[in-house]
């Protein structure tokens, strides 16, 4: 029993974990695509994705930003 709750709080912990990556990758690919001027092709290069991983993950970000009202230059304070 010890283990499969040992087992349970590890899973919990990555998908957490995955969740925040992913959120942070869809806004940097937002920001750097629509605020930045860069494309997804720049972009998948640079976070070293594919083409289409970076668009997805761009629009994923529009959403965030839409949903949670975030702004580039609110979080660096300019």
């Amino acid at each position: 029993m010890t283990i499969e709750i040992e087992a349970d709080w590890r899973t919990d912990w990555r998908e957490r974990d995955v969740r925040q990556t992913v959120k942070a990758r869809s806004l940097v690919c937002y920001w750097c695509q629509r605020e930045l001027g860069m494309t997804t092709v720049e972009l998948a290069k640079k976070l070293k994705l594919s083409q289409p991983t970076a668009s997805e993950s761009t629009i994923r970000g529009q959403k965030i930003v839409a949903e949670e009202g975030l702004s580039l230059l609110e979080k660096i304070n300019l």
